[in-house]
């Protein structure tokens, strides 16, 4: 049996059809259902919008579940850009739709056709890079220095490849500003890369992502 939506109203439809206009009290539960299409009216006055968002709330405040649950967001917001579904991608990676959304509201706008991500999001992520010959982990504020950060490694897999460093100076400019307002320039010295590579060969496994 379906649960109702309040004690007064069957459904959602029926509460909202009852609305003669639309005060902001009505919007914050519109939007809470949307987000929570099975969840009572009860339910959603108690909840909290700005609780729910995860996407805007800084990287090294988020408790490690939520920073694991995070990756796992991005992981779909990934698949999200090449075409797939947001149901299709949150069950893929073990995280149901609504757990999704809570991490990815601040890179999702909505249609009548579902959600799709924008074309820049703001999440905060902890990425690895090469820098000083050393590999370290910096904070990114957003989507654009995220992707920067993954051509990049592509770019270094090429030049290992192909042993031609000149694909390597398109980086040599190229400053990231992390989210306390630190500079970082990634590294562009073939010998230092190698060496970098040459002692991960060492470590069990490297990803451009951390969940440090």
């Amino acid at each position: 049996m379906a649960t109702r939506f309040s004690s007064k109203y069957p459904a959602f439809s029926s509460w909202l059809h009852s609305k003669r206009r639309i005060s902001s009290y009505s919007e914050r539960v519109i939007k809470l259902h949307k987000i929570f299409p099975n969840e009572p009216l009860v339910s959603l006055i108690k909840t909290s919008i700005k609780i729910l968002d995860l996407s805007r709330r800084p990287w090294e405040i988020l408790l490690p579940e939520e920073k694991s649950n995070r990756i796992l967001a991005l992981e779909v917001l990934r698949r999200m850009k090449k075409g797939e579904s947001l149901t299709r991608a949150s069950k893929d990676v073990g995280l149901t739709k609504y757990d999704i959304l809570t991490y990815l509201r601040n890179a999702l706008s909505k249609s009548s056709r579902g959600w799709y991500p924008k074309q820049i999001d703001h999440i905060e992520r902890a990425m690895q890079i090469y820098e000083k010959g050393e590999i370290r982990t910096i904070i990114v504020t957003n989507s654009r220095d995220a992707s920067i950060i993954g051509e990049y490694f592509a770019t270094v897999k090429k030049y290992l490849e192909s042993g031609d460093p000149s694909v390597l100076k398109k980086f040599k400019k190229i400053v990231i500003l992390d989210a306390y307002g630190k500079k970082h320039k990634l590294e562009t010295n073939p010998d230092k890369i190698r060496d970098i590579e040459e002692a991960k060969e060492d470590s069990e496994f490297f990803e451009v992502y951390s969940d440090e």
